[in-house]
């Protein structure tokens, strides 16, 4: 809902398994790729990462598999081009991390999900200047940037196919 806010399209798919169903793999993709004014402003990302997750099922025998306190290993990718009155970057990156979540039931099939992502993302950039209506970029330098701390926070809503309990 976060991404939704920020205009950047998201899809998660969750599966769990192992003996009690204490353990995950998530994949995500998120695409937003806008282009306004003329091309002299852009919004364009794509990311796809993954995550193995454990979670921590209360003891009393209850376990409702992607329910509760979890914590995770995550890795992504991606690339982007971010532009704003013809001046703007292009890179790539990547992010490797921890999170800590909790998915609590709102009704059978649908879970609200709050997570917190930190670690490391970083990657190559090229800041650029548009010219002739965007139609040409000119490459002004070529950087790196590495950045350690809050990554990603999400609030999902999770539908869930086949949940029996």
């Amino acid at each position: 809902m976060l991404f939704d806010a920020a205009l950047a399209p998201n899809i998660e798919v969750e599966r769990w398994f192992g003996k009690h169903n204490h353990w995950s793999v998530m994949a995500e993709v998120w695409f937003p790729w806008y282009v306004f004014h003329n091309n002299s402003r852009s919004y364009e990302v794509l990311t796809i990462g993954a995550e193995l997750r454990y979670w921590f099922f209360p003891h009393n025998g209850n376990f409702r598999p992607l329910h509760g306190q979890f914590v995770g290993l995550y890795a992504a990718g991606g690339k982007y081009d971010l532009e704003w009155k013809s001046e703007g970057n292009q890179g790539e990156f990547t992010s490797l991390g921890l999170t800590y979540g909790y998915a609590f039931r709102l009704s059978k099939h649908l879970n609200m999900e709050l997570s917190v992502s930190g670690g490391y993302i970083g990657g190559p950039y090229r800041e650029y200047e548009g010219m002739f209506k965007d139609t040409h970029l000119i490459w002004q330098r070529t950087e790196n940037f590495r950045y350690w701390g809050i990554t990603k926070a999400k609030i999902s809503l999770v539908w869930l196919l086949g949940n029996k309990k």
